[in-house]
């Protein structure tokens, strides 16, 4: 059986850069730690394996971070409901976003969010999420 559910990506980036997303959004990201938070309400192994791999076509904001970027580590969530607007709410209060990304199909400001200090959010406290293992990149 299919599991759904709800995950934040830990990534990080090294260097400087200017990332264009979408179709209209640009924005300058600091070198440091990134969490994005995704929901995979169809099949969560194969979005996280997704987003683990280097060959895909880029189809999600997320696509552009990813391919000058580093998945550190991954928090799940297994869950039929929603939670992915909620869990970003609450990263929100804590971390600065970076607006429009993520977000398009929903009313949040944003589903990225930056620090320069990564341990001011692991693990994600109150979230409930799990340590994903991540074995191998492809």
């Amino acid at each position: 059986m299919k599991k759904t559910g709800v995950y934040i990506l830990k990534i990080k980036l090294d260097h400087p850069t200017t990332l264009t997303y979408g179709k209209k959004h640009t924005s300058h990201l600091p070198k440091g730690y990134y969490y994005y938070v995704g929901s995979a309400l169809n099949n969560l192994e194969a979005r996280i394996n997704r987003h683990l791999s280097q060959e895909k076509k880029i189809h999600w904001h997320i696509d552009y971070l990813l391919k000058q970027a580093t998945i550190e580590h991954i928090y799940y969530k297994i869950t039929i409901e929603k939670e992915e607007c909620h869990i970003a709410q609450k990263l929100a209060k804590k971390l600065e976003n970076i607006p429009n990304f993520g977000s398009s199909d929903c009313t949040c400001k944003s589903h990225l969010y930056y620090t320069n200090n990564p341990q001011s959010l692991d693990p994600p406290n109150n979230l409930l999420l799990e340590n994903y293992p991540i074995l191998t990149k492809n």
